[in-house]
């Protein structure tokens, strides 16, 4: 596997992302991978890199406005997210995929719809520990002390007015046609698995779903066996070994 930057055009700035290149390719499509609202691409270093070493091509970026990323813009709703997406895909060769956490999985099933009404629907989508009403986590003890904790990490919108926000983008969210994968975590305090499994049924009646021992942050890293085994099993994302 080799690991290669790259800068995506967005609107008045520059997104940054990694390429990861497999040594022999299994795939016919390139995966995007999209991070959770105070994260950037590196929390999602390590299920790219597991990936690509078994022959999935993968891209992660930092979405505009995050501190702990490269990239320049401002979030000023979840909708530069969406954009972000949009705007990385729009410079993609050949078929993609999508793969986000939280708010990354909001915003790639957003982009969906419109890059599917645009005529260029992706392969499949995996949304990790995103679900109905995500605003609802953030009202708990714990959901305030980490909005608290990471407000000065984005550059952009107060974080307790995009949580609200985030609330809006998933309540518009329409029906998606490509194949999906749910993915919830049995410890999540933010989006529980009842609120993802509920936005599935909404979005994706047909989808998959899986539930793993895993906590909201810690998703990206308990998914990775997860994916890779849907992939493989499923008999039509990955030629042979």
């Amino acid at each position: 596997m080799k690991l290669q930057p790259v800068i995506f055009a967005a609107e008045g700035y520059d997104l940054a992302g990694l390429r990861y290149i497999p040594t022999v390719a299994r795939s016919s499509f390139t995966l995007l991978l999209v991070h959770g609202y105070t994260a950037g691409k590196y929390s999602l270093d390590s299920l790219a890199c597991y990936l690509a070493i078994r022959g999935v091509p993968c891209v992660t970026i930092d979405l505009a406005g995050h501190k702990l990323g490269a990239s320049g813009g401002i979030m000023h709703a979840p909708q530069s997210a969406v954009d972000n997406v949009k705007a990385a895909i729009a410079q993609f060769e050949g078929d993609y995929a999508l793969a986000g956490h939280s708010l990354g999985a909001a915003a790639c099933l957003a982009a969906a719809a419109d890059l599917a009404a645009g005529g260029h629907p992706p392969r499949f989508i995996v949304s990790m520990a995103m679900g109905e009403h995500p605003a609802r986590g953030f009202q708990s003890v714990v959901g305030k002390k980490m909005l608290e904790q990471r407000d000065d990490y984005v550059i952009g919108a107060p974080a307790n007015l995009f949580v609200n926000m985030l609330d809006e983008l998933v309540e518009g969210l329409t029906a998606i046609s490509c194949p999906a994968l749910f993915i919830a975590a049995r410890q999540d305090v933010l989006l529980p698995p009842d609120r993802v499994y509920a936005l599935a049924d909404r979005l994706s009646p047909v989808c998959d779903r899986l539930l793993i021992e895993s906590s909201h942050m810690d998703l990206p890293d308990a998914s990775r066996a997860p994916i890779y085994s849907w992939l493989k099993e499923s008999g039509k994302y990955l030629s042979a070994e």
